[in-house]
């Protein structure tokens, strides 16, 4: 699949004779696109191909492309495991393909703001794409099976299996970071690289150290982060497990939760945010399913009509908009900010320099543009009846984007004497192949094929149509023939988990019931039971019932542990992790728990007691004689450990306010004087808020007063937990702090 990060405005150059490249601008809307065998370069507002490359890929071999940070692309054949270095102003290779030892599918292009690197998960092997007329530097070699990689800035960050997160900048390894939770994967918002623990708690990786950021709300080992390739502002994340989706906004700490409305067994990918909207691909429907990241409120979703079911495709934000592209499938998607969708028809045309052959020292030759034949709305001509979606880039079909952005209402059929050829629509989800049929001015009968599938990304797809493409019936009834049901697989002897995976992707709901001790160690959470049996026949969203050996799993004790190593621990021996909020001198430590050496069924919630709340030491200072000044992080005498102005929602709080007097008789003969109290108002002195925030008293904490004595003409004000050994002559307790 091509990816494309779009970082520098480029400008126009000549191509071969009389043929000028307009390079793409970053307010154009552009994208680079993988189309068949090319690279092409798309206009946002035309919604057309300016220019594209000369093949760069034997037939369906899949295409990457990543924009670096001085404007070159880097093409990554996903198939063979080379890549090739592209100048965007001529579309041409700056040089012979380079091959990636072991490479393939898990060869990967990085773009950072100043250059890049393409690394190769599989084999741990990391090199730098040199700058032009540079060589290239002594590869990278780093653990293999690397699970993660993304920019920040001029540095990439990559995930390795120890869980070690290593920075590389300038083609070495500067510095590495090891959270105390497990990691399932590192992602980028706001600028920075970002971590997310199994616990679903967030870290940005900034130069002092590991920052905590907030909770992602989603947790486990199902999670998908977003994509490098369109991050915004926000933490992303997506539960393929329960469907979900979260969007962290890390200059808060406040996440919206989103229900994803998708099927059982959807196959879904990594996120994009375009300004506040979240997209996130679904590969079954298929379509763009997204939500608002600030509200969590769904929007309607874009549908990839004419794709195919189950099939990957590529989400990126290039040029201020979405682009969804399928290298293989004649339509793409594009959304801009106000959440218009077009469907820009790419199947034909595009300008072609031709690539020489490396080392001929033959320099290329342009071609003119050739555009796509555009027929009149409804007219059907130039272009073939299949994939073509009617309506689509003109303005007036299903997500256009005209009208009032609440959804475009589904297009009326035609009249009949505008009725046109049966368009093919065998290969096609229901969904789509009616709504061909219906623009082509027919009505769409929908058959069931009594044939099972085995395979759910055949479920609801075309196998048969009548009649055949190319007719035009003169009853204006065309017969769509789908599966609907599917042939259970047998999951019994497998582990329980394996088979609730392999049914959910079939579209089924899972019941999991732990059953009988197993007979022997081995067969500990392996299915003995299942309903329905295998080989019997079932649809999408039918229930399954698997039976496991298996005794109820012991509750281990997390207490003193982090909250984050504690949900750990808990999911980790197959618990639920239920946070409760508590007031407490540590802050995120687990100081207690329920049902700890028990044993529970498994997925029961285990209450967890921690304080989200931190407290810090504050100190009382003379900062004239006889006045004395609170304030954190150090002095004269600790007064204890409390809360900050900002924590005034603590349970129990009680805000200490500081009065001054600056002159005259209330100050009481101390020029400038200060004191501490509870009290809102005082005559003639100054409430400059809250200087900390005390609270009730309780176990393990100590109370404060506020104290005073007459001294001659001065009135003297302190602060103490002994008022009797102050020598006070009158006090009042201001709360309570952790010693």
């Amino acid at each position: 699949m091509l990816s494309v990060v779009l970082l520098a405005a480029l400008v126009s150059a000549g191509v071969g004779a009389g043929y000028s490249v307009a390079r793409p601008l970053l307010d154009d809307g552009s994208a680079y696109l993988a189309r068949d065998d090319k690279v092409a370069h798309v206009n946002g507002e035309s919604r057309k191909i300016d220019a594209q490359t000369g093949p760069l890929a034997a037939g369906g071999e899949p295409l990457q492309i990543t924009r670096l940070g001085d404007g070159r692309l880097v093409a990554v054949n996903k198939k063979d495991g080379t890549y090739t270095v592209i100048d965007p102003s001529t579309m041409l290779p700056t040089g012979p393909k380079s091959a990636v030892p072991d490479g393939g599918s898990e060869i990967e292009g990085i773009s950072t703001a100043s250059g890049g690197y393409v690394i190769n998960k599989r084999t741990g092997a990391v090199r730098e794409v040199p700058a032009p007329g540079r060589p290239a530097g002594a590869p990278i070699q780093l653990p293999p099976g690397i699970r993660a990689a993304v920019p920040a800035g001029n540095s990439m960050w990559l995930l390795v299996p120890d869980g070690r997160i290593l920075e590389v900048t300038g083609g070495r390894v500067v510095r590495t970071v090891r959270l105390d939770a497990p990691v399932i994967g590192i992602t980028v918002a706001d600028g920075h690289a970002v971590a997310v623990t199994r616990a679903g708690r967030a870290f940005a990786l900034d130069a002092g150290g590991p920052r905590s950021v907030g909770e992602l709300r989603l947790s486990g080992d199902r999670i998908l982060l977003g994509s490098w390739r369109g991050a915004g502002r926000y933490v992303l994340g997506v539960d393929t497990r329960s469907r979900r989706a979260a969007a962290l906004d890390p200059r808060t700490g406040h996440v919206e939760v989103a229900d994803l409305a998708a099927q059982p067994g959807s196959l879904l990918g990594a996120p994009v945010v375009l300004d506040d909207t979240v997209y996130v691909p679904d590969y079954s429907a298929p379509g763009l399913r997204r939500f608002n990241a600030s509200t969590g409120a769904m929007r309607q979703t874009v549908p990839a009509e004419g794709w195919r079911h189950g099939e990957p495709f590529d989400l990126q934000v290039s040029g201020g908009r979405i682009w969804a592209n399928n290298q293989f499938q004649r339509w793409a998607i594009t959304v801009d900010r106000s959440g218009n969708a077009r469907f820009p028809d790419l199947g034909q045309g595009g300008t072609t320099s031709r690539a020489p052959d490396p080392g001929s020292g033959r320099g290329p030759v342009g071609t003119p543009v050739r555009r796509p034949v555009r027929a009149k709305p409804g007219s059907g001509a130039g272009v073939p009846s299949r994939n073509r979606l009617p309506g689509r880039g003109e303005g007036n079909g299903p997500g256009s984007g005209s009208g009032n952005g609440r959804g475009t209402p589904k297009p009326s059929p035609p009249p009949a004497q505008q009725a046109r050829p049966v368009p093919d629509v065998v290969g096609l989800t229901k969904e789509s192949a009616c709504r061909l049929i219906r623009n082509a001015g027919h009505r769409c009968v929908a058959s069931i094929d009594p044939t099972p599938v085995t395979d759910n990304s055949r479920l609801g797809v075309v196998t048969a149509q009548n009649p055949g493409q190319g007719a035009v019936p003169s009853d204006r009834r065309v017969t769509i023939t789908y599966p609907n049901s599917f042939v259970v697989p047998d999951v019994k002897g497998g582990l329980q988990e394996d088979g609730c995976d392999r049914l959910q992707r079939l579209g089924m709901n899972c019941d999991a019931k732990l059953g009988d001790p197993p007979p022997d160690a081995q067969q500990t959470g392996r299915v003995y039971g299942q309903t329905p049996a295998a080989g019997q026949v079932a649809k999408q969203g039918d229930t399954a019932t698997l039976t496991y050996y298996g005794t109820n799993p012991t509750v281990p004790s997390v207490v003193g542990l982090d909250r984050d190593e504690a949900c750990s621990r808990l999911q980790g021996a197959g618990f639920a992790c239920a946070d409760n909020h508590e007031l407490a001198g540590n802050f995120r430590v687990v100081n207690r728990q329920d049902a700890a050496g028990q044993q529970l069924p498994p997925n029961t919630p285990i209450n967890i007691y921690w304080s989200p709340w931190r407290a810090v030491p504050f100190y009382i200072t003379e900062t004239s004689p006889n006045v004395w000044t609170m304030q954190q992080g150090g002095g004269t005498f600790l007064v204890g450990r409390a809360y900050t102005a900002a924590d005034g929602n603590i349970p129990g709080a009680r805000p200490v306010n500081q009065f001054s007097c600056t002159s005259g008789q209330r100050c009481r003969g101390l020029e400038p004087n200060r004191f501490y109290s509870r009290l809102q108002a005082w005559d003639g002195w100054v409430n400059e808020g809250p200087a900390a925030v005390f609270m009730s008293c309780g176990a393990d904490t100590k109370p404060i007063y506020r104290v005073w004595k007459d001294v001659g003409a001065q009135r003297r004000y302190g602060i103490t937990d002994s008022p009797t050994s102050w020598g006070a002559e009158d006090s009042e307790q201001l709360g309570c702090v952790w010693p």
